[in-house]
């Protein structure tokens, strides 16, 4: 069943300003911080950079007195400019979607702000600002430790499944639950304090009612197969069939959706053979 608390729509400011369309969460909203936004690139300058490819930008910058994450969204071609023009921005989808997950209560960075940028009507931009996570473990790392300590292993394999269900029970499909998709935080992760929460969120489906079997599956094997790409690519070794195991039964205690272990190796045997014969086509 869905959890969903009232008010949502009522907490988020909407503007426009030189060309940009504003999305910000009313809690945040100042002329302070609109006039920041209003000069989002400049945030996006000052900050350390995460990410910079052809397709998105990624920076921990200040607004204010904040530590924000901003994701800029970039079109890459006049083509993708003018489909994506009649579609919601990547960014809005995204800030959208964290509101959806915090109503749910699984932990997600919560949103800022969500802005749009168009030239004549044609989409260029979008960039979505959320708070930053503090003391965000990499995933690599993280997995190192995992692998090295059974009981933070176990903790781990039950927080992703805790989330996958939670997710799942309330109708939300992330889209790509690989395992840098599942954050870390806070505490000291080597004696097993840590909290974790899962972002990335503008592939994320939202369904009217509890997701369906299909969909759980392709969820639950697609952190799985992460998993064993991880292991492979670090040189660790892991019983796969264990490690789907206990996810399964974690994930069993809040799901009323029961699925074997089958399923997923299936799966997976599926998605490995799709991968191999793919670049014959």
């Amino acid at each position: 069943m869905r959890i969903t608390l009232s008010g949502t729509e009522n907490v988020t400011a909407k503007f426009k300003k030189a060309g940009m369309a504003f999305a910000l969460l009313s809690k945040y909203d100042s002329p302070e911080t609109r006039e920041a936004l209003s000069n989002i690139e400049t945030l996006l300058c000052r900050g350390k950079v995460l990410k910079d490819s052809r397709s998105t930008k990624a920076v921990i910058s200040e607004l204010g007195n904040l530590m924000v994450f901003i994701k800029r969204y970039n079109s890459r071609s006049f083509g993708h400019c003018l489909k994506n023009s009649f579609r919601e921005s990547r960014a809005s989808r995204s800030f959208r979607n964290a509101l959806t997950y915090l109503d749910c209560r699984i932990q997600t960075p919560e949103p800022v702000a969500a802005i749009s940028r168009r030239e004549h009507g044609i989409l260029k931009n979008s960039y979505l600002v959320s708070l930053a996570v503090p003391n965000a473990v990499p995933t690599l790392d993280f997995f190192r430790i995992a692998a090295e300590n059974c009981e933070i292993r176990n903790k781990y394999i039950s927080g992703i499944a805790d989330i996958l269900s939670q997710m799942h029970s309330c109708g939300i499909v992330h889209g790509d639950t690989k395992l840098s998709n599942f954050y870390v935080a806070s505490g000291n992760p080597v004696s097993g304090e840590f909290s974790m929460g899962i972002w990335d969120l503008d592939g994320t489906r939202i369904r009217k009612a509890a997701v369906g079997k299909n969909e759980r599956i392709k969820e639950l094997t697609r952190a799985v197969s992460s998993w064993a790409e991880i292991s492979e690519r670090l040189g660790v070794e892991f019983d796969i069939e264990e490690i789907v195991g206990k996810m399964l039964m974690y994930y069993a205690k809040n799901s009323e959706t029961g699925i074997r272990l089958h399923e997923i190796l299936l799966k997976m045997q599926k998605n490995i053979i799709r991968e191999i014969w793919q670049p014959a086509k």
